[in-house]
């Protein structure tokens, strides 16, 4: 009886026992799960309160990925140092007018921020794409002396004024750019352009390029024509009513078409006309270069319209450094005058 009575505590000890360890393993495991839950419920705030801090500032800051396009934007006073890749979306929004010539940049990424811009000026960097398809305001680009192989303004309708001398394109879609007065495309690879639809185009300079043909039929308004040293065999300006002065040398075209009354009363800037000589291929009858502003960067006047006086505008006294890229620009591109006649019907 005694040692059944005994068997049976034994039991009892082992079963209080077992049951301690095990109230305690799971007391232990609900702390252990109580703990971490805290932990990250903590963490969690944390993460949430730095979220909303980034979200704040994001809010706030425009991003600008090549580093010397912020270094310009902070010597022009725009940003401020250090370079950090952002600049004040406030900042940007007031900006109309950007120059950032000659800064060696070589993404404009963060441009389409620029929604205000009615003018920009990016020559003389090493920009191979543009895109300006967000910066819808822009009436004046100048994009000289790039390496550009893309330049997109499909998007710009209040485009006016086109200066894109001396880069790679070999194509350019002006189509929508109705209102469009002036194009400088000196110095590409352009083998066709379709300029039917820019019927306000003033002034039209395409030097050196591949173009095999070149239609004006519907640009009426047009005064100013340079097309030296492309591969064009023919020429129609019996529609251009209002050319003053054109230079179309160093082509394969014998015979150009005109209209009867451009025949019996040419204007005085055309080739051959009287008062009018040649002064070579490319300049005006002042002896001032025509061809490509003196090198793409001044009227012939003297005043800036390639270029704000030349590709770097430095020494204000007609664009050095850049004002003559061309020694001499196109004045000499057929000293022996033009090789081509006029007529009112070149077939024949």
């Amino acid at each position: 009886m005694k040692s059944t009575v005994k068997i049976k505590r034994s039991k009892l000890y082992l079963l209080t026992l077992i049951g301690g360890c095990i109230f305690f393993l799971f007391s232990c495991e609900k702390e252990e799960f109580l703990i971490p839950q805290e932990e990250m419920l903590k963490v969690s705030s944390e993460l949430s309160l730095k979220k909303s801090e980034l979200s704040s500032k994001n809010d706030k800051m425009y991003q600008i990925l090549d580093e010397n396009f912020e270094l310009a934007l902070i010597e022009k006073g725009w940003d401020v140092g250090p370079v950090d890749g952002e600049i004040l979306k406030e900042t940007v929004l007031s900006i109309t007018d950007l120059d950032v010539r000659s800064s060696g940049i070589s993404n404009l990424a963060g441009i389409e921020y620029f929604v205000n811009l009615t003018k920009l000026n990016c020559s003389d960097n090493n920009l191979k794409i543009l895109d300006l398809g967000k910066n819808k305001a822009l009436e004046k680009l100048s994009c000289n002396k790039n390496k550009l192989e893309i330049l997109d303004v499909r998007k710009n309708k209040d485009l006016k004024v086109l200066h894109s001398n001396h880069n790679k394109l070999e194509s350019l879609d002006l189509r929508k750019n109705t209102l469009l007065e002036e194009l400088f495309a000196n110095h590409n690879q352009l083998e066709s352009i379709d300029l039917s639809n820019n019927k306000m185009l003033i002034q039209l300079y395409l030097n050196h390029n591949v173009l095999t043909s070149l239609d004006l039929s519907e640009n009426s308004a047009l005064e100013r024509l340079l097309c030296n040293a492309n591969k064009l065999e023919s020429l129609d300006l019996s529609n251009n009513n209002s050319l003053l002065f054109f230079r179309c040398n160093n082509n394969n075209i014998t015979c150009i078409q005109v209209n009867q009354e451009q025949l019996d009363n040419p204007p005085s800037g055309w080739p051959g006309s009287h008062g009018g000589d040649d002064h070579g291929s490319g300049e005006e009858p002042d002896g001032h270069d025509s061809g490509d502003d003196h090198g793409s960067g001044e009227e012939p006047d003297g005043h800036d319209s390639g270029d704000d006086h030349g590709s770097s505008g430095q020494n204000g006294n007609g664009g050095q450094n850049g004002g003559h890229d061309d020694e001499g620009g196109e004045g000499h591109d057929d000293e022996g005058g033009p090789n081509f006649t006029y007529s009112i019907n070149c077939n024949e």
